[in-house]
């Protein structure tokens, strides 16, 4: 694609992958603005904020900030304490990527900064395919980067004029590039997952009970046979899946199987008693195609750099979605999931996404 004389609006974040990406841009000769979000309190973004300005100001470009602090409490912090509150397992990464980096930030870089394209430091790569007339989206080269299935909860609409320069590129050489040019990012440490947590430095329960003004009460532990065999200390401490934590003395490693929210009742088991062949996925959104007809084979994530399974997927069907409750079932756009082999600790709250190869086909909430 020819970026020569384009107006970009790149999204930085003050670390060396958006810096690289505004980087690259301008090197082809694009007109390269940036933007950022303010989402103090919630996140140091000072830090953030000096940061990118920082590296605007080596790169000769200006920066936008754009305070959306309301919108982040109201998106992405009161849905991880809703869904932590209701026993699911939040993904707020998701929220924060579908309604504020690639809703909000993204239409007030078209809208207001007049930007022709909308460029990220997301490792995916997107294409325009002729036949289907759809963007599509793929895993990028660097795979222990892949950030593509944050991506599959985009529409076209949001696809159309994002970019992603840093698709073909892998991470070392990212590197390189900002050591090369002394990019004030270079020696920058990556941000983590769940961002919030860490700027608060607060474990996920401890947060959630501040933030929410509610404490969690102590429970129950109970194995598979619904023996008693210890106390949780309020069940938002403990995730489906987790083993840590959990105090027990057990002869084989248990992990949170159940979470009993009205009874404030954990239930665990073995890892093989977590796994699970079948399931449903809600409010899915298609990325290469427009709408699931009938069942294929692909390849499913369900968590986060996980290693993809074999699994078919299946349409639900008019009869289905009468017994699920009709309203509900059309709403909610509903697959279900048949892996060839059992998924440990599959949980609901969590994105599952659909693969075919390095194609991203959709994704969406396991229920």
């Amino acid at each position: 694609m020819n970026f020569k004389g384009k107006n970009i609006v790149v999204a930085l974040s003050g670390g060396v992958d958006s810096s690289v990406a505004a980087l690259l841009l301008k090197q082809k000769g694009a007109n390269v603005k940036g933007v950022i979000m303010d989402l103090s309190p919630y996140l140091d973004s000072k830090k953030d904020i000096e940061d990118a300005q920082k590296i605007a100001d080596q790169l000769n470009i200006t920066l936008t900030i754009v305070n959306l602090s309301k919108d982040f409490r109201k998106k992405v912090i009161q849905y991880f304490l809703d869904e932590s509150w209701k026993g699911r397992t939040p993904n707020p990464c998701v929220p924060c990527n579908m309604f504020l980096k690639f809703g909000l930030l993204y239409d007030y870089a078209i809208k207001k900064m007049k930007a022709d394209y909308y460029a990220t430091g997301h490792y995916a790569v997107k294409k325009w395919d002729r036949k289907t007339k759809r963007w599509l989206v793929y895993r990028p080269k660097d795979i222990k980067k892949d950030q593509s299935s944050i991506l599959s909860m985009l529409t076209q609409k949001q696809l159309t004029k994002s970019i992603f320069p840093l698709g073909k590129i892998k991470k070392e050489e990212i590197y390189k590039i900002a050591e090369k040019y002394n990019l004030h990012s270079k020696n920058r440490e990556e941000s983590q997952d769940l961002c919030f947590l860490n700027s608060a430095k607060m474990s996920k329960g401890e947060f959630i009970e501040k933030v929410s003004k509610k404490k969690s009460k102590k429970g129950k532990i109970l194995n598979t046979k619904g023996e008693k065999i210890g106390e949780h200390k309020g069940y938002i401490y403990y995730p489906l899946g987790q083993r840590k934590g959990l105090g027990l003395s057990a002869p084989k490693s248990v992990y949170v199987k159940k979470i009993d929210t009205k009874n404030n009742i954990l239930t665990v088991g073995t890892r093989d008693e977590l796994k699970t062949n079948e399931f449903y996925v809600s409010a899915v959104n298609w990325v290469a195609f427009k709408d699931l007809k009938k069942p294929i084979s692909a390849e499913v994530i369900v968590r986060n750099k996980q290693t993809p399974h074999k699994a078919r997927i299946y349409p639900i069907t008019t009869q289905q979605k009468r017994k699920i409750n009709e309203k509900i079932a059309k709403k909610e756009n509903r697959v279900k999931v048949v892996s060839d082999e059992p998924i440990f600790a599959v949980s609901p709250g969590q994105l599952a996404v659909f693969f075919k190869k390095d194609l991203i086909l959709g994704g969406g909430w396991i229920k």
